[in-house]
């Protein structure tokens, strides 16, 4: 269930990294957008020992929205602050 994906650190500092406790079947797609819905950052979920990272040294300090699904389901959305120093 990608209900079930975790985001941590949060605030993330450099790198922010999506944990899964099973395996998840699918082709999900993630995507960090800003306030406005403008998206800075994007890739394929790729789970290897349940987790994936990810570099968020290119985006500005502040609070955006991670966005993650598979085509023709629900979208997730969770909210992560940015702070990196």
């Amino acid at each position: 269930n990608i209900w079930d994906v975790k985001l941590y650190p949060n605030p993330a500092v450099n790198e922010l990294t999506f944990g899964v406790d099973h395996h998840l079947v699918g082709d999900y797609q993630w995507k960090i957008v800003d306030q406005r819905g403008v998206e800075v950052l994007s890739g394929e979920l790729n789970f290897e020992n349940g987790t994936y990272t990810t570099d968020v040294t290119s985006i500005p300090n502040g609070v955006y929205y991670v966005v993650i699904g598979v085509e023709g389901k629900p979208m997730m959305y969770k909210k992560v602050v940015i702070a990196n120093k």
